[in-house]
C-alpha cells in the first residue's frame, strides 16, 4: 500500500514551533541541572567543613585520653566525646537535609516557571494541524455503518478518489 503525497499518517505535521520545543526543553533541563549542581556543591562543602571540624575534635579527644590519669577521667572523656559526636552528627544531618530541601525546591520552582513561560509562549504561536477531521457519524453510515471497511474496499475507494 503506497502513501499519497501530503499524507500525514506516517509522521506528525511539522509545526512552526516544533524545533523550538527541543531548545526550550534543553534550556529548562540546563537550569534545573544548574540548581541541582550548586546544591550538591553546597552539600559537599558543608560536609567537608564538618569532617574537618570532627577530625580536629577527635584528635583533641585522643590527646585528652592519652593524658588521663584515672579510669574515671577516661570514662568521662569518652562519654563527653560520644555525646558531642552524637549532637554534631544530628545537627549536620539536619543542616544537610535543609540544604537539600532548599536546592530541590529552587530547582523545581525554576523548572515550573520555565515550563509555564514556555507553555504561554507556545500557546501564542501554536499552529493547528491541517489533517481533516474524523468522519462524522452520518458519513460512516453512508459508507456502510460504523465498521471499518476491509483493506481491499479501502484501496478501491482510494483508487476512485473517495
Amino acid at each position: 500500500m503506497s502513501q499519497t503525497a501530503g499524507s500525514s499518517a506516517a509522521q506528525p505535521p511539522e509545526t512552526a514551533g516544533s524545533r523550538a520545543d527541543y531548545g526550550a526543553a534543553l534550556e529548562i533541563g540546563r537550569r534545573v541541572l544548574e540548581h541541582w549542581t550548586r546544591g550538591i556543591f553546597a552539600c559537599a562543602h558543608d560536609l567537608t567543613l564538618f569532617a574537618m571540624a570532627r577530625t580536629n575534635q577527635d584528635f583533641e579527644t585522643l590527646k585528652t585520653i592519652a593524658r588521663s590519669t584515672s579510669v574515671e577521667e577516661l570514662l568521662r572523656c569518652q562519654c563527653d566525646f560520644a555525646q558531642k559526636a552524637a549532637a554534631d552528627y544530628s545537627a549536620e544531618s539536619a543542616r544537610l537535609f535543609q540544604l537539600m530541601t532548599d536546592f530541590t525546591g529552587n530547582a523545581l520552582a525554576t523548572n515550573q516557571q520555565a515550563v509555564t513561560a514556555h507553555a504561554d509562549e507556545k500557546s501564542a504561536w501554536q499552529v493547528t494541524p491541517s489533517a481533516p477531521p474524523p468522519a462524522s457519524p452520518p458519513e460512516r453510515e453512508r459508507r456502510g455503518g460504523s465498521r471499518p471497511r476491509p483493506i481491499a474496499a479501502r484501496q478501491a475507494a482510494s483508487d476512485r478518489g473517495e
